[in-house]
């Protein structure tokens, strides 16, 4: 759950919100930093297969949309963007070239991100698709190298 969602589900202002978050890392890390050490970020990787999970995409499809993700960070493309927007760009891009049943509204309906930020993460991602779209050969390359972590 993320701090805007949880914001609001808590009726705090998201800005105290955020200095009580930061405050609370800062303690954490002053501590107990053994445990901070071991806390993990949530991933792109974690994005695509909770999203993806959630619009039951096929395996195939899934697999698509992690190479996408990938490579878009890669090469740059998203490096302004945080994990969500760029799993959700990711699979939305992987829904629109390959024509699956899955529109925007889905998307919206199962995630809690804005129409603007897949309008924007979609039409960005479209822009590069040649780079971004595997063949069949560089996705069976990726598969082999990326398997163990997928």
């Amino acid at each position: 759950m993320n701090k805007d969602k949880l914001s609001k589900q808590f009726d705090i202002n998201k800005k105290k919100f955020t200095k009580g978050c930061n405050f609370y890392r800062e303690q954490l890390f002053e501590k107990e930093p053994e445990y901070y050490a071991r806390m993990k970020p949530v991933s792109v990787i974690d994005e695509v297969h909770r999203i993806g999970k959630l619009l039951e995409y096929d395996e195939i499809y899934m697999n698509i949309s992690l190479y996408v993700s990938y490579m878009a960070q890669e090469l740059g493309i998203v490096i302004k963007n945080t994990p969500i927007s760029i799993a959700v760009g990711s699979l939305f891009l992987v829904s629109t070239i390959y024509q699956m049943n899955i529109d925007k509204n889905d998307i919206l309906d199962k995630c809690d991100i804005s129409d603007v930020t897949i309008n924007k993460l979609l039409t960005l991602l479209l822009s590069y698709k040649t780079y971004l779209i595997p063949t069949q050969k560089l996705y069976n390359k990726y598969m082999e190298l990326h398997c163990s972590f997928l």
